[in-house]
């Protein structure tokens, strides 16, 4: 476990009972509300859907609830994990793990999930990896996450690494297209939430 990891499992351990009242829940609840109306557009209804960052494991029961997937919730906080087993426990599995060592079989997954937390990633090219080795041959990733205008950018990748809670960087399309051609992904479609945040569908190359 690096250290960036280290400080997201530290900080969210603090957080999780009583996550929904959180700064943090607040400022992200509106991209994760509209992940999940996007979710709801693809194939998904029946199929196993992997959460990395799950948290109390809230994206996934309303996946759970309206599209009756087979949830599995991955987070680096114990804490957390411990809240997703005590609130949605009885019909989803949740691990106390990381992206970059997912404790799943390979090509078990149709669809994996990251909301909101791609910028906690400091290996994204080993987490990349590792998501493909246990997507399925058909099966897609889809990212949720904050990319700002160049300028407010470049200052929140100065501030990042400073905060105690382990966010390490807000990466571009650019930056992601160069993720995904080292690690057998294709950037299917890049969607625009609003000026700080975006939708991103991968699938295996």
């Amino acid at each position: 476990m690096d250290k960036y990891t280290e400080k997201s499992r530290r900080a969210y351990n603090k957080k999780a009972i009583g996550y929904m009242n959180e700064r943090d829940y607040i400022v992200t609840k509106k991209l994760k509300d509209a992940f999940i109306e996007y979710l709801l557009t693809q194939d998904i209804r029946g199929k196993n859907v992997l959460d990395i960052a799950c948290g109390i494991g809230d994206l996934l029961n309303e996946l759970y609830k309206r599209h009756s997937i087979i949830g599995t919730g991955i987070d680096v906080s114990e804490n957390m994990i411990k809240e997703a087993n005590r609130l949605y426990g009885n019909n989803m599995k949740f691990l106390n793990t990381e992206a970059e060592n997912i404790l799943v079989e390979d090509n078990t997954q149709d669809i994996i999930t990251i909301c909101s937390a791609f910028h906690h990633i400091s290996k994204p090219e080993k987490a990349l990896t590792e998501i493909n080795r246990v997507l399925c041959k058909d099966g897609y990733l889809y990212i949720a996450d904050f990319a700002f205008p160049s300028i407010l950018n470049g200052i929140c990748n100065i501030i990042y690494p400073l905060l105690s809670s382990g966010d390490v960087k807000a990466y571009n399309k650019k930056e992601l297209e160069r993720f995904c051609a080292s690690t057998g992904f294709v950037i299917e479609s890049y969607n625009k939430i609003d000026k700080v945040s975006y939708i991103a569908k991968l699938r295996k190359d």
